[in-house]
């Protein structure tokens, strides 16, 4: 039988082409038929040689017990040359003519590391191919950019957030810190304003919306005690506090109209590794909670647009994958989609339509070592195109940073911003790339127009400072 020579591509095999009588497959393991071959131990095989007898038996448990060239096929080291019979019958997974549409494969790497600087493994039922992200091109031009130092309360930094607290046209910034909560409206030229919440509270998240449906933008804020703390607002600046304990801490908050009842809802990741809905009363209460049947411990969330209808719809991200499930009037909580592409590492999603088409489109950011991964989905489900961005970090946000009307994002890349900006039908999401460095490891990130210019700013912690850097 002859056997079909696999694709070797980055290394060069010096194996002759005899031996094809040696070895047999059919729809089953591959077996040697020469009983007499001697049977070497892999240090015979491969210590001091670059060329190792396809006929010999080596025995191993993995493939990293065989000689370069050779997989581990039945705990025996199998050539690559000879993986598969003709036709296309692919070891272990499947023994159909068609099963691998005429073609096998092979690991050529098991982790990222293997493929070398911004290399990525992306793996397809086991076998691990090398990728490599790109960079983006440098903007024309630099950003004006103009960082504003706020005054800020003593106590250890806990959380911050942009929200619209008194609907003027101006995001405003809420500050949270040990035993404090600050408001500080923007443009920040009044000094800040304490918040209405129960003494000791830790704000670990904050999100605006008008819960009670009188118009005015409210807050819900989340404890690190397992509290969701409504302030109702009065439309003068003043707020009244609804206190409900949940049991549970909610990070990534997003206030989302879930199930069409025109009471604004509300969704986070739970401490515990849930994603949770929080069903609104109307009253700025919640009145029920639902648990999306995700596969693992739930590391970030965030609302979406995946279908043009009333409800909006939500990207979890877990420890196994991306998960998309639609608001739906029903109740249905069934799991809708899942974002192709492998794994590489803790990835927060963001979604926003980056490239101004016709549904929200998804960016995953993974800090890497030395780097940071961008994976875009366009449409949320065409990709995942990968990017690489140069310095460390994984806080994230999206805004419009240029004022073109079209979203992009903010990368906290170490001691610096990284702008990446969002273009019209552009594949990879994002155009191109503009830096900005602020000089400190920053523990928070989050973005907002701040001073009402129609271009949304940054704003960074770290220890005892807060800046927001301004932009024009």
């Amino acid at each position: 039988m002859d056997w079909p020579r696999l694709e070797t591509n980055w290394w060069n095999l010096t194996l002759g082409a005899a031996a094809t009588s040696v070895l047999a497959v059919g729809c089953g393991p591959l077996i040697t038929l020469d009983e007499e071959t001697e049977s070497d131990s892999v240090a015979d095989a491969t210590e001091g040689d670059t060329e190792v007898d396809p006929t010999t038996t080596v025995e191993c448990n993995n493939g990293s017990d065989c000689p370069a060239g050779y997989e581990c096929i039945d705990n025996v080291c199998i050539p690559y040359d000879y993986y598969c019979a003709e036709g296309g019958c692919c070891y272990e997974y499947c023994c159909y003519d068609d099963c691998c549409y005429g073609e096998c494969y092979y690991a050529e790497c098991y982790s990222d590391e293997e493929c070398g600087p911004m290399g990525l493994c992306n793996t397809n039922y086991g076998y691990g191919n090398c990728e490599v992200a790109i960079p983006l091109p440098s903007c024309d031009g630099e950003a004006e950019l103009l960082p504003l130092e706020l005054p800020v309360g003593d106590g250890e930094f806990v959380s911050m957030a942009f929200v619209d607290a008194n609907a003027d046209g101006m995001d405003d910034l809420v500050v949270a810190r040990e035993g404090l909560v600050e408001l500080h409206l923007g443009p920040g030229d009044a000094g800040p304003q304490p918040l209405p919440v129960p003494p000791g509270s830790q704000v670990v998240d904050i999100v605006s919306g008008d819960f009670d449906g009188d118009g005015d933008p409210d807050l819900v804020a989340s404890t690190d005690d397992g509290h969701l703390l409504t302030l109702l607002s009065d439309g003068a600046g003043g707020y009244g506090l609804l206190d409900q304990p949940l049991g549970l801490v909610l990070y990534d908050l997003a206030a989302i109209q879930w199930n069409g009842d025109g009471t604004l809802d509300l969704a986070g990741a739970s401490n515990d590794g849930a994603a949770i809905v929080q069903l609104g009363g109307g009253m700025g209460n919640f009145v029920a909670s639902a648990t999306l049947p995700t596969y693992g411990f739930v590391t970030s969330l965030t609302r979406t647009s995946y279908v043009a209808d009333a409800y909006d719809d939500l990207w979890v991200q877990d420890d196994a994958a991306g998960q998309l499930f639609l608001g739906d009037f029903s109740g249905d909580l069934t799991l809708d989609s899942v974002l192709n592409g492998a794994y590489h590492g803790p990835r927060k999603l963001l979604s926003s339509n980056f490239d101004a088409s016709a549904a929200d489109d998804v960016l995953g950011v993974t800090p890497k070592e030395g780097w940071v991964l961008l994976e875009a989905w366009q449409n949320g489900d065409v990709g995942p195109y990968y990017i690489a961005l140069e310095g460390n970090g994984s806080q994230a946000d999206v805004g419009d940073f240029d004022g073109d009307g079209i979203p992009d994002v903010v990368v906290n890349t170490g001691e610096s911003l990284t702008f990446g900006y969002g273009g019209q039908n552009v594949p990879l999401l994002l155009l191109c790339t503009s830096q900005y460095f602020h000089g400190f490891p920053a523990q928070a990130l989050a973005a907002g127009d701040f001073d009402g210019n129609g271009r949304d700013d940054v704003a960074v912690a770290e220890a005892g400072v807060v800046i927001v850097i301004l932009g024009f």
